[in-house]
């Protein structure tokens, strides 16, 4: 996902002189200032707040807005575009040559060279980081020749041996401070796209001394700087005003606030005491409440690159039948549960990704996502019934719980398996469990596409990658996307649907929906707001009604007197 470029008619411009020189050229126009404070709603971060190990929403919205990458994407089509990266060229799409733009630095003054991504990349992709995102530059992602050698090798016992010292990777080469190359173990048509996932951020010198310690008060390159964090109750940032990017920050001081409860933080933004709100709770939308007391302009619903499922833990031998897991997901009303649960507001799953993606091929999924009571029993009857109850993990503060009841109440009522929800109290806990391999049932999984590509929602979830948390494994799915690799990107799109084919007929998880955006704003939001198909908030479009609080360096104002101006304008409904 990520943070999109905002578009350029966007920003705010001084008016511009006649240059001095004599020529009667114009002087470059020159951004306004940032000003203004805004809040924006989040979750207790996972993971620590560095590219290499973000991986869910908490963590990396702040970390998106702290970094950019070479590569950004267009806030409106998500088609990639080039950002820190002054050109990345190849003839054969397996050796890339990347320049980068001079005068970039990082948010302690120090210069953006081509060591800064050659050294973080190596960093990332070495085993004895066991950072989350390493897979992200080997087979199931980037592939990046070395990678092997680099991530240390699977042993028997199914354990991960790593080399006594860090091994750098072969395939990439630092050719000059701002030119370096990087060459894949194979050919990879849609490696520009994938890079402008946080995952290839550049670091600065100092990370490297003590990663831990650099998280603590993280130093990126991107249009917002660091300023504090209290766990548990928000992330705050400042604008780095020398930043020379077109998504420039246009408000001065962000906070990213920790809400455990969307009911909470609901509440907030009506009134007032939140400027933007990420994510609505189900009970609002029922009767299309959210809209009415937010009034026009003030929300905005939208398709985008967001998919639900249930993941199956094929580590418990209950779930070993793939009819099993097939008469399970047959025995889910999906279309009943998105008009009474989400009002219409998400699209019930007919394939493994959402429409918004290039490659996304309707009833892709067959009739493993289509409801079928007598067909969901005699599956369940062929593959040999199953065993105890069923429990339905997943994470209380993400506004889960009346959806997942209603999925329970489906499977019991056309299956008759005890279903039970198992809410743990934060994300954070969630996915500390699924790491372990601690589920005792399904589990809530939610993807967020980090690149505009259809392989994004299947090779890094049933690939061999660390997003793979169920454990699937199927040869002839791990071949087609082998294959899909090596070919440029309309022609790999057959190989995408046959794997969906795999996928349907294996049902490593159940699809449920494609999600969509549901934001809602105070009227301190000013016009001009965009919401990328990423379903995130473009930064850089981003302009409040401000006041004298506001303008204090670093310093939002509390909840409780954050004002709610009535004078002004409100944004328009469907703002791109």
């Amino acid at each position: 996902m990520r943070r999109a470029a905002a578009a350029l008619l966007l920003l705010p411009l001084i008016a511009s002189c006649a240059s001095e020189s004599g020529t009667g050229t114009p002087a470059a126009p020159t951004p306004a200032p940032p000003m203004g404070a805004v809040s924006v709603s989040t979750t207790e971060p996972a993971q620590l707040l560095l590219p290499a190990v973000a991986a869910e929403s908490g963590a990396g919205d702040a970390v998106d807005a702290m970094w950019t990458g070479l590569v950004d994407y267009d806030p409106v089509t998500a088609e990639p575009r080039l950002a820190n990266a002054q050109s990345i060229t190849t003839t054969d799409n397996r050796t890339w040559q990347v320049t980068l733009k001079p005068g970039w630095t990082f948010h302690d003054g120090t210069p953006v060279t081509a060591s800064s991504y050659v050294d973080a990349w190596n960093w990332a992709a070495a085993c004895q980081h066991e950072a989350t995102n390493q897979s992200f530059f080997g087979p199931a992602g980037a592939n990046i020749a070395g990678y092997e050698q680099t991530a240390g090798s699977v042993t028997a016992s199914g354990k991960v041996s790593c080399p006594a010292q860090p091994v750098p990777l072969t395939g990439l080469t630092v050719d000059g401070d701002l030119q370096f190359t990087v060459r894949l173990a194979e050919p990879l048509a849609v490696f520009e796209s994938m890079l402008g996932y946080w995952a290839f951020s550049p670091m600065p010198q100092s990370f490297f001394k003590d990663p831990e310690v650099f998280a603590a008060a993280p130093v990126g390159n991107g249009p917002f700087q660091f300023e504090s964090r209290s766990p548990g109750t928000d992330i705050r940032m400042s604008a780095y005003e020398p930043y020379p990017g077109v998504d420039r920050a246009q408000v001065r001081n962000l906070e990213w606030r920790v809400y455990s409860d969307l009911d909470t933080a609901y509440q907030d933004v009506r009134s007032g005491r939140l400027d933007l709100l990420t994510r609505m709770p189900t009970d609002v939308l029922r009767d299309d409440r959210w809209r009415r007391e937010l009034g026009e302009g003030h929300y905005l619903l939208r398709p985008a690159g967001l998919f639900t499922s249930l993941t199956f833990p094929l580590y418990d031998k209950r779930f070993a039948s793939p009819e099993v897991r097939a008469a399970m997901s047959r025995a889910v009303d999906r279309r009943r549960i998105v008009h009474d649960v989400w009002n219409d507001t998400v699209v019930a799953a007919d394939a493994w990704a959402p429409p918004v993606v290039a490659g996304y091929e309707p009833g892709a999924c067959g009739d493993t996502c289509i409801y079928d009571d007598a067909a969901a029993k005699e599956l369940l009857q062929r593959g040999g019934g199953f065993p105890g109850d069923l429990a339905i993990a997943y994470n209380e503060d993400g506004g889960h719980a009346e959806w997942v009841a209603a999925v329970c109440q489906s499977i019991i009522s056309t299956l008759g398996i005890p279903c039970t929800p198992q809410p743990f109290p934060t994300q954070k806990e969630f996915l500390e469990a699924i790491t372990a391999k601690q589920m005792v049932g399904v589990f809530r999984t939610s993807w967020r596409m980090d690149y505009p590509s259809i392989q994004n929602f299947l090779e890094p979830l049933y690939g061999k990658a660390g997003a793979n948390e169920g454990g699937y494994h199927d040869p002839r799915f791990d071949e087609l996307m082998a294959e899909a690799r090596r070919l440029p990107v309309a022609e790999a799109m057959a190989k995408y649907q046959e794997a969906q084919v795999v996928l349907s007929g294996t049902v490593p998880a159940i699809p449920l929906w494609s999600g969509t955006v549901q934001m809602g704003w105070s009227p301190k939001v000013q016009p001009g707001l965009v919401i990328t198909p990423f379903a995130t908030v473009d930064l850089g479009s981003l302009r409040v009604v401000t006041t004298a609080a506001d303008e204090e360096p670093s310093q939002l104002p509390p909840p409780s007197v954050i004002p709610a101006p009535t004078d002004a304008v409100p944004v328009p409904t469907g703002t791109p």
